[in-house]
């Protein structure tokens, strides 16, 4: 569940390391990054792992003053793109609301889930997707309001501690903010009639979105904020 660099002044007498289907693959994940250089086989690592630790300490120090440090860590944004990588190609053979459609990616993404010892953002990412599946498939309207409630409810239920922990807030706080002002921010921004334009208008109103009820988390958590970030 977590991890402890060891140097060379510190005397190993003994190691252990735990096997498993879990570990075996984890360890061959790692097999795979190891034709690359150091430091790019440990950005690849942070992001497929969420494993940051592994990087540079002062690469690692850029990239929180960059404020993009959620990108080298398991989030709901990973899930997302693994989702819609398998999503994609079902949705053109049987159609987007096909029962098959919605829930077979869920597999390999329970997988990629459990493989990470089940972080809570990936958890309510994960929770969030199957209950839009089942929603579709029961045909059933709800409410955003009431979609985030589920979310938390089953979350909160499944790890109470992950979601009263800050990852927890920070995780609930940016998809709340994106499903709540989100529509309300694109419509207030420029006009646009390029294609270009427009999907740059969505980017800065999916980034102030997100931001809007975390921001004043993270001012009180870490003292600082990073405004490149958007």
């Amino acid at each position: 569940r977590s991890y402890l660099r060891v140097y060379k002044k510190w005397h190993v007498l003994k190691t252990h390391c735990p096997s498993g289907i879990r570990t075996a693959i984890r360890s061959r994940l790692m097999n795979l990054l190891s034709g690359l250089d150091q430091q790019p086989a440990r950005v690849a690592r942070a992001i497929m792992l969420g494993e940051s630790g592994w990087m540079e300490r002062d690469f690692r120090n850029r990239i929180r003053r960059l404020g993009i440090m959620h990108l080298f860590a398991a989030s709901g944004l990973h899930l997302g793109i693994f989702y819609g990588l398998l999503f994609l190609p079902l949705s053109l053979g049987l159609g987007r609301k096909h029962p098959a459609t919605l829930f077979l990616p869920l597999i390999p993404c329970a997988l990629y889930v459990w493989i990470l010892f089940f972080p809570v953002s990936l958890c309510r990412a994960f929770a969030f997707i199957l209950l839009l599946a089942l929603r579709s498939v029961l045909h059933r309207k709800i409410g955003v309001e009431h979609h985030l409630a589920n979310t938390g409810i089953l979350l909160l239920f499944w790890d109470p501690l992950g979601f009263y922990s800050l990852s927890g807030y920070l995780s609930f706080g940016a998809v709340s903010g994106i499903l709540i002002f989100y529509k309300r921010i694109e419509r207030g921004l420029f006009s646009s009639k390029h294609w270009f334009a427009t999907l740059f208008r969505s980017q800065v109103a999916l980034s102030l979105s997100a931001s809007m009820f975390i921001t004043p988390l993270l001012v009180f958590s870490f003292q600082e904020y990073p405004f490149s970030s958007h």
